[in-house]
């Protein structure tokens, strides 16, 4: 793996390759003349070989290089031009031309493995960074369990009234909603699509899974915008979350309602804002004093983003984060 990639920083050193290709054009052309006359019906025996490898090391400028230098050595130098000698007209033009295609196809072919060479290497890094990323993500999805099993525990410390039996489903449904969003943001298959439809969809299983499919309608716009991993997971978790509450809080009675979900560049950052028309907040309900595990959870989602949270009412509740593009 150290050949090939010092043979990959040859080829794209645009002067190392062409030096290299010059070292081996003047090699080639020292021992053709050493061979001197016991090669003398085949001019091109010794460089060959140095096309070749200039293509290999150098990439398919150098060797395109050395097989201009080499067949004009070849002409200048080795020529046969006696009427006496075996090779001569039309004959020697004939192994011009031969020797042209040949190399002319050997470094087609040599470019294409090249270029196979080096994707098959991005690949294998991109692999290994997605790999270092998957750990790194298993260990914050460790803690982010340990932390929601841990405020469940303080708030039945607290002597907080609720049912203890609750208390373990309302977390089991996190972690079951979380294991969903980590499974359809991981699929292989959809790393690449844009965010406006992970998240989309994500809104769409949301609802599902809580029966509101029918009664309230999710719209995102998320225009030309893509995250990477490492953004899209804590993105995605502020959605489901901040959607899950305004199904059971905002829409009371089974109203009907919308949910709108926009994500829009604002200079060097992206704002995400997510609105609903419900009943908006309870009367003296002040989210920046609100011990909800809801909202410590899009805090410290927003935290991971490099963010801030905003929650406004009336009407509707509007949620909104801005966090570093």
């Amino acid at each position: 793996m150290t050949l090939i990639r010092a043979m990959q920083r040859f080829r794209r050193n645009p002067w190392l390759g062409h030096g290299i290709g010059l070292l081996l054009f003047l090699t080639a052309v020292a021992l053709r003349a050493a061979l001197g006359s016991s090669v003398q019906g085949v001019p091109f025996i010794t460089f060959f070989p140095a096309v070749v490898a200039a293509a290999v090391l150098g990439g398919v400028r150098a060797g395109a290089v050395t097989v201009l230098l080499t067949a004009g050595a070849a002409i200048l130098l080795f020529w046969p031009t006696a009427p006496a000698r075996p090779v001569g007209w039309p004959g020697g033009a004939v192994a011009l031309g031969l020797y042209l295609c040949t190399t002319g196809a050997v470094l087609w072919i040599i470019d294409a493995l090249n270029r196979t060479l080096d994707d098959l290497i991005e690949e294998r890094d991109r692999s290994a960074a997605m790999f270092e990323e998957l750990q790194h993500r298993v260990a914050n999805n460790l803690s982010l369990i340990a932390s929601l099993l841990r405020l469940e525990q303080r708030r039945l410390q607290e002597g907080e009234p609720c049912d203890p039996v609750e208390v373990l489903e309302r977390a089991q449904g996190r972690l079951a909603l979380m294991a969903r969003i980590h499974r359809r943001l991981h699929d292989p298959q959809a790393a690449e699509r844009p965010v406006e439809e992970q998240l989309r969809d994500l809104c769409a299983d949301l609802l599902e899974a809580v029966g509101a499919a029918g009664r309230i309608r999710c719209d995102v716009a998320a225009p030309g915008v893509r995250l990477d991993l490492r953004r899209l997971v804590p993105l995605a978790l502020i959605v489901a979350e901040t959607v899950t509450n305004a199904v059971k809080h905002a829409f009371p009675d089974e109203r009907s309602g919308q949910v709108a979900i926009t994500l829009d560049r604002a200079g060097d950052d992206l704002d995400l804002a997510i609105r609903d028309d419900g009943v908006g907040l309870p009367p003296g309900f002040d989210p920046e004093t609100s011990r909800s595990l809801g909202l410590r959870i899009v805090r410290s989602l927003a935290r991971q983003l490099g963010g801030e949270v905003e929650i406004t009412s009336g009407p509707g509740v509007t949620t909104r984060v801005r966090f570093p593009a």
